[in-house]
């Protein structure tokens, strides 16, 4: 059985297997109840992982929100089995799809700056159009989903589908006096989380990382297609850093097309 563990007094992280990585699901305590953050990505992640995890740390109706970082299928894809379970909590999340997906009357859309028992929402678009962090000011601690990429995961390397919006989300980070920043996977080079120091160096990592990538790729328009300019950045990298992940073509198309 996997178990929650501490990352703060305030904030537990329960690594949910994928595939051969793992999607994190947060659950925060605040004065006011606690907050959930993703749901993993189906069926058996919420009855056979994150219910037990759960029901070792709180009773589930002192759970008031369960809020997606964004609607991509290994965060948001558990979240129709999960919310049956939670009676008294909402579903909080940036797109009105949601509303479509699990009904007005369970959903609050939320926005950038909300505060939801505490906790501010910071909406971080460039992933997706919809994704969102949470800031805990309590110990500024960021936990801040897919929003910063590194240069991703494995086959889920780098994927941004608003390359302006991305750096501009990135840069407004780096602004913000954040004492640790928690991330939903274990992004290359640096892994998922940061502290002190390291939280500048995280996100600046993850601003060079995408200043490599949109530099090669306009740079090499001329080999090809999407998916042939990606292939290339991998194995060119991959030279050099074994581990590199494999650049999503989506990602390439969206810089040059942009």
């Amino acid at each position: 059985m996997l178990h929650f563990e501490n990352i703060t007094e305030n904030i537990m992280r329960l690594k949910v297997p994928f595939e051969n990585i793992y999607t994190a699901v947060f659950l925060v305590k605040t004065d006011d109840g606690m907050m959930l953050i993703d749901a993993a990505a189906g069926e058996r992640d919420v009855n056979e992982v994150i219910l037990p995890a759960l029901l070792e740390c709180t009773a589930l109706d002192e759970i008031k929100y369960l809020l997606c970082t964004h609607l991509h299928g290994d965060h948001g894809g558990g979240i129709r089995f999960l919310l049956p379970h939670l009676k008294n909590a909402k579903v909080a999340a940036a797109s009105r799809r949601a509303i479509e997906l699990y009904g007005e009357e369970n959903v609050q859309i939320i926005r950038d700056g909300d505060i939801l028992m505490s906790l501010e929402v910071l909406h971080l678009p460039g992933h997706s159009a919809d994704a969102v962090a949470v800031l805990d000011r309590r110990t500024m601690t960021l936990i801040s989903g897919d929003a910063v990429q590194l240069y991703g995961i494995t086959r889920y390397g780098c994927g941004v589908g608003m390359p302006d919006a991305y750096r501009n989300s990135l840069m407004r980070l780096y602004e913000l006096p954040l004492a640790m920043i928690v991330a939903s996977h274990e992004y290359y080079p640096l892994g998922s989380t940061a502290s002190c120091d390291g939280v500048k160096r995280y996100i600046a990592e993850a601003i060079n990382a995408f200043d490599r990538v949109s530099a090669f790729a306009l740079s090499h328009k001329d080999i090809g297609d999407a998916v042939a300019i990606a292939a290339a950045f991998t194995e060119q990298a991959r030279s050099g850093e074994p581990e590199m992940p494999s650049l999503q073509a989506s990602t390439v198309r969206a810089i040059i097309e942009k």
